[in-house]
């Protein structure tokens, strides 16, 4: 297996002849980041990778990201609540603000399926707290780890899997138009079980690859599903490092590497387990891709 490296795309647009000189040096695979930019920036973006490819004679890959279900807090009357430790709050699913001792959530899917002893975590993971017990719609939490909660901050459920597809609607919106651009890969965020995988697959067909960014507990325990069915796969150690001790993060990531490893390159499993695009990917969120020597370029000739 050898290390390739993908580059991902910044805020200011970087100059043809500056794109070809990192294809030159070695960058085969680039980053769209739907999370931001408009559609406009991202066919600019290709159009200027797919110049500078036939600039520097040897193709790249160019993947979607699509940014997933980022659950979070609603709002709050006074903009932000003060937790603290040993503190008894509830947990209501509604869109109404919150207030002291009361977190509202958007999200009546999560209240619905935490159950006693399930953690979550707050503001990435700066702050946590631990389900006590249910009252009838509600749920009462202790504060683990207090401290100022603002509108809208993030929200983690590292024990236990949340229903919720990993497609938004903003995904489908995003991922019809990154097949139409002519990307090699779609990257899911947030995947959690092989259905997920399966889900995309149904909506994708052949036109792409697929990227599983490993970045909850519920992937880790579902692994060999998901890298099966996936033509890559990229662990996303900061965000896995919110939902886990940061500590197990590089324990968790060397005990699912060797699944890669030892599938070796497409020819020694056969083209039908290698996927569609006959390639098997392994990688993680700082931009290394281990592969056989086909390697992670694109997935058609063009």
């Amino acid at each position: 297996m050898t290390a390739r490296s993908w580059r991902p795309w910044g805020q200011p647009a970087i100059r043809r002849k500056r794109l070809a000189k990192l294809i030159e040096t070695g960058v085969d695979c680039f980053r769209l980041n739907f999370s931001h930019g408009a559609k406009e920036d991202h066919a600019r973006r290709l159009d200027a990778i797919r110049t500078a490819e036939r600039v520097a004679g040897r193709p790249v890959g160019v993947f979607a990201d699509l940014q997933g279900p980022k659950i979070r807090v609603g709002k709050f009357v006074d903009g932000q609540i003060t937790l603290r430790y040993g503190e008894i709050v509830t947990l209501e699913a509604s869109k109404e603000a919150g207030e002291p001792g009361i977190l509202r959530l958007p999200h009546p899917e999560i209240v619905d399926t935490l159950e006693t002893g399930d953690i979550l975590k707050l503001d990435d993971g700066k702050m946590q707290i631990t389900v006590t017990e249910r009252v009838g719609k509600n749920l009462k939490a202790r504060v683990d780890f207090g401290g100022e909660l603002k509108n809208q901050k993030g929200l983690n459920v590292p024990t236990r899997r949340i229903p919720i597809s990993a497609l938004t609607d903003k995904d489908r919106e995003d991922l019809v138009y990154a097949l139409e651009l002519g990307v090699d890969y779609i990257a899911l965020s947030f995947v959690q079980h092989g259905d997920d995988v399966r889900e995309a697959r149904a909506l994708i067909g052949d036109k792409a690859g697929i990227i599983s960014k490993i970045e909850k507990p519920s992937a880790l325990e579902h692994i060999h599903e998901i890298v099966d069915l996936s033509d890559a796969v990229m662990v996303a150690r900061g965000d896995l490092g919110v939902e886990l001790p940061p500590e197990q993060v590089p324990i968790a990531q060397r005990a699912h590497h060797p699944r890669g490893a030892r599938g070796g390159p497409p020819g020694d499993r056969g083209d039908a387990h290698a996927g569609k695009h006959g390639r098997r990917a392994d990688a993680d969120a700082r931009g290394s891709v281990r592969r056989g020597d086909r390697g992670l370029s694109r997935a058609r000739t063009r």
